[in-house]
């Protein structure tokens, strides 16, 4: 009768270091956003972050550190952590300071080590070592990728050899499709840490009487020297039904105006230094204006705002009247 055995290994492979291009600025070690699930929060909510980091370089050390600096008033929700999706421990907390250490480093090459697995049919099991040989020979020494090779039984129809197997013939199925009954090296060639392009770290922050907009203070640590990156801003405002108005308003050369205000319907908000807004409406409809000391006022719309959703207006440019001259808030 014809059966079958399953061969797996553990395949390794070095990635070579990259080459800067002379003339050209490197790049930073990791690129960082963090954008927030939803635009805005009630006092007493959740707001939930998703940081994003993507290896630009290959990293000396598989291992960084996350830290971010809450503004006052949102505090870190206990056991909301996830690490690309899967439940991770809390991060060490110090007042308004919240720190992750050990996490997995993103690899800007990724896939340098896994589990390949190969089916082969068998006549007789006593010839096992001479298909197992066959395999080597025919198949996976062919693969110029392979810089190691650890090779296993993952599973086999018969028991001459259960020490071989790296699941047992009466493993049943866990909820997630893997086996419940498997051998401890099998566990810890499963745990191993997966280099990936992207590490994503989720947590929840709840939010306790604070109104206005706000975002936590990012900081990167690896072994390459740290980077500072800003989370999405998230507008917190005591409305039941209401959405985000954000954007950026600009002078025809690009300039942000100083002392510019943004209003919608009844709620109005001065530009921060960048020349960019945002602020929180009840949904509906509604005109937008924009003014500044020196410029004519401009107004846009209708404006449809969403419940629960951000909503981006075209850019705004604001024209001074002929020969005033507005400051540079881009100068120090």
């Amino acid at each position: 009768m014809r059966t079958a055995i399953f061969y797996s290994l553990l395949i390794a492979a070095l990635a070579g270091p990259l080459t800067p291009t002379p003339g050209k600025t490197p790049p930073p070690v990791l690129s960082v956003t963090a954008p927030a699930r939803t635009p805005m929060a009630r006092p007493g909510g959740e707001i939930t972050y998703d940081v994003r980091l993507a290896a630009n370089i290959e990293l000396s050390s598989p291992r960084l550190a996350l830290s971010a600096a809450l503004p006052e008033d949102l505090v870190h929700v206990v056991g909301s952590t996830q690490i690309n999706s899967r439940p991770a421990p809390d991060p060490v907390v110090w007042g308004q300071f919240i720190r992750w250490d050990g996490l997995p480093a993103p690899s800007n090459r990724p896939g340098r080590h896994g589990i390949h697995t190969l089916v082969q049919d068998i006549m007789d099991p006593s010839h096992i070592a001479d298909y197992t040989r066959a395999a080597f020979e025919n198949y996976w020494s062919r693969d110029d990728r392979l810089l190691a090779v650890m090779p296993f039984e993952l599973s086999a129809p018969f028991n001459d050899w259960p020490a071989w197997d790296w699941v047992f013939s009466s493993s049943g199925t866990r909820d997630d499709g893997s086996p419940d009954r498997i051998h401890r090296v099998y566990e810890a060639v499963r745990n191993l840490p997966r280099q990936t392009p992207t590490l994503v770290v989720t947590f929840k922050l709840s939010v306790h009487r604070l109104e206005g907009n706000h975002g936590p203070e990012l900081t990167v640590f690896t072994s390459a020297g740290k980077l500072s990156a800003k989370a999405e801003t998230v507008t917190v405002a005591d409305l039941p039904t209401a959405g985000v108005v954000s954007g950026r308003v600009v002078l025809r050369d690009r300039r942000p105006p100083p002392g510019t205000t943004v209003t919608v319907g009844r709620r109005t908000v001065e530009t921060s230094p960048d020349g960019s807004y945002q602020l929180a409406v009840p949904l509906g409809s509604y005109l937008l204006a924009a003014a500044g000391p020196g410029c004519r006022p401009v107004q846009l719309g209708p404006v449809t705002v969403p419940a629960n959703a951000r909503t981006t207006p075209p850019e705004i440019t604001l024209s001074p009247y002929r020969g005033t001259e507005l400051p540079d808030r881009r100068s120090p």
